[in-house]
């Protein structure tokens, strides 16, 4: 897949518990009227997230496994069709309903890194 890629810490959850979390978010979307509202007040029409398989709309994948945990990439891969909707949702919807689910430590925060999308130089525009 390529696309947006974030880079975290990884926390208390298996990339396969992830996506479970994350199925289980697109789930959720697709059955209360509550999580539909606050999506769509993110700007992003409920429908166009459900339309991505959520497998296809968000993955993950653990970079740098060695003997301290500590140093272990989470990247979480948003698909490119819908980048900058699920850029904005996973930060501000996603990622906090998962922690409120199974704990801040989840997924814990890796700091400034991030892998520019292909094309992207990273510069300012």
């Amino acid at each position: 897949m390529t696309g947006k890629e974030l880079a975290y810490r990884r926390g208390t959850l298996s990339v396969e518990e992830l996506d479970r979390e994350v199925a289980a978010f697109w789930a959720e979307l697709a059955e209360s009227a509550e999580l539909r509202a606050e999506v769509a007040a993110h700007g992003v029409p409920p429908r166009d997230v459900l339309a991505v398989p959520p497998g296809e709309a968000v993955r993950f994948r653990v970079e740098g496994a060695g003997l301290d945990a500590s140093h272990i990439a989470l990247v979480v891969a948003l698909a490119p069709a819908a980048n900058h909707a699920l850029t904005s949702l996973w930060d501000t919807v996603v990622l906090p309903w998962i922690r409120g689910r199974r704990g801040e430590d989840a997924v814990r925060d890796a700091g400034p890194r991030s892998v520019p999308e292909a094309g992207d130089d990273g510069g300012e525009r």
